[in-house]
């Protein structure tokens, strides 16, 4: 599991569609696909169910959000601290 496919899980949720999430991302469309299919196989779950227009969390997608938001922001925390660190 790495990070850059956990960005692309919580963009999606946050913004709905995938197509939103490629945008803030700054990736194409077909590489958040391939992001959250990979996280899906990983995981042996399926993280969302389509409905209309936007992509809505499963079951099993809720359970994982909480704890990929903890690894994304310590791993945002980790970068921002290196950061400073470097620029000192």
């Amino acid at each position: 599991m790495n990070v850059t496919k956990l960005e692309s899980f919580l963009a999606t949720v946050d913004l709905g569609t995938v197509s939103a999430a490629a945008a803030q991302l700054g990736i194409g469309q077909p590489a958040v696909t391939k992001h959250l299919n990979a996280l899906e196989a990983e995981l042996g779950v399926e993280l969302f169910v389509s409905a209309s227009r936007r992509t809505l969390l499963s079951p099993a997608g809720a359970k994982v959000l909480s704890t990929a938001r903890v690894i994304v922001a310590a791993v945002d925390s980790l970068r921002a601290e290196l950061e400073t660190a470097r620029s000192h």
